[in-house]
């Protein structure tokens, strides 16, 4: 067992939750920063992203990782998640700063900050210039806060979303019957299977073509990111717009397996982009292939709205939380 996972388990609990944080930030800075900072960490990223990952299938262990982290009934989620149960970070408005703001007060922009991003996400995706009739795909679309957004915000146009969790599914047809959009579509199918139009439910073989394709911190979830790229592409009009949220590390690509503790309890199969990856952000291609993607620009969202989100958003929600899942005897 390593030194982080015997942490998380038997110590973690017990410990106030400043002590943590300064805990883990050494941790961090002993045990992981100079791996990251060492001289052939570039080396390794580019043997990574342009060799090892082109011979790794998609996705590993879809089930094991849907069982670390959403098989819980989903009122767990509306019980620690914000009001649009956005499951991925936000950007946060910018007096609610990570150092002065009281965590309860801060905590209480979770809404404002739920919504500023998705608008965000609209607004890059060019959703209001979208004729009627335009089909938007989202990938992974977690516990619907986008696709719901998206759908309620624009009712002529139809989103079709897909997750490999048969609980987010579920719940975002519920959801969506219950608020009688009608523009909607959801489908289970885990990203091995959508690449392939033959297996493929979301988009197979001579379905229309979609104007736009979102994927919020979903690409982790693959390890062969290049190829669900392409089959996005495959599936786009010309000219047709995909934004990409992801998380990325300052400088390291790597997989996470088994061989981490994060692998074994918390994320298996998924796997880490570096800042400076070129999996997605590709050289343009050559005039004569059209399905394939061409970066037209990038962003980097800095650490403090990540940190917000970890620090404050579950604290409103904590007496909520053990009303769901009350303590053990």
């Amino acid at each position: 067992m390593e030194l982080a996972e015997f942490f998380v388990a038997y110590l973690q609990p017990y410990l106030p939750t400043p002590v943590v944080r300064v805990l883990v930030r050494w941790y961090l800075y002993l045990f992981v920063g100079w791996r990251m900072r060492s001289g052939n960490v570039v080396v390794r990223q580019i043997k990574l992203d342009r060799q090892e990952r082109t011979r790794a299938p998609v996705t590993t262990e879809v089930e094991v990782t849907n069982e670390q982290l959403y098989a819980n009934d989903p009122a767990f989620f509306v019980a620690h998640l914000g009001p649009r149960l956005k499951y991925s970070a936000c950007e946060w408005p910018v007096n609610c700063g990570a150092s002065t703001s009281d965590p309860p007060s801060c905590a209480a922009a979770l809404a404002d900050a739920e919504a500023l991003t998705l608008a965000t996400y609209q607004e890059r995706l060019g959703l209001a210039s979208l004729p009627a009739g335009s089909r938007v795909l989202e990938c992974g679309c977690g516990w619907g806060s986008l696709t719901l957004t998206n759908a309620a915000r624009f009712p002529k146009l139809h989103f079709v979303a897909f997750s490999n969790s048969p609980q987010q599914i579920e719940y975002v047809a519920k959801t969506a019957a219950e608020r009688g959009l009608a523009n909607v579509s959801v489908h289970v199918e885990d990203y091995a299977l959508f690449v392939d139009p033959a297996t493929s439910k979301v988009a197979p073989a001579g379905c229309a073509p979609f104007d736009a394709a979102v994927a919020i911190e979903t690409v982790e979830h693959a390890q062969n990111i290049k190829e669900l790229l392409a089959a996005v592409a495959a599936r786009l009009r010309p000219g047709g717009r995909f934004f990409v949220h992801s998380l990325l590390h300052q400088s390291a690509s790597y997989l996470v397996d088994a061989d981490s503790w994060m692998g074994r309890n918390f994320f298996t199969g998924g796997s880490i982009i570096s800042l400076n990856s070129s999996v997605l952000c590709p050289l343009p291609p050559p005039p004569v292939e059209r399905e394939v993607l061409s970066c037209e620009a990038r962003e980097v969202a800095y650490d403090p709205d990540y940190s917000l989100a970890v620090r404050y958003a579950p604290l409103p929600h904590f007496r909520l939380a053990l009303a769901v899942c009350p303590p053990g005897p």
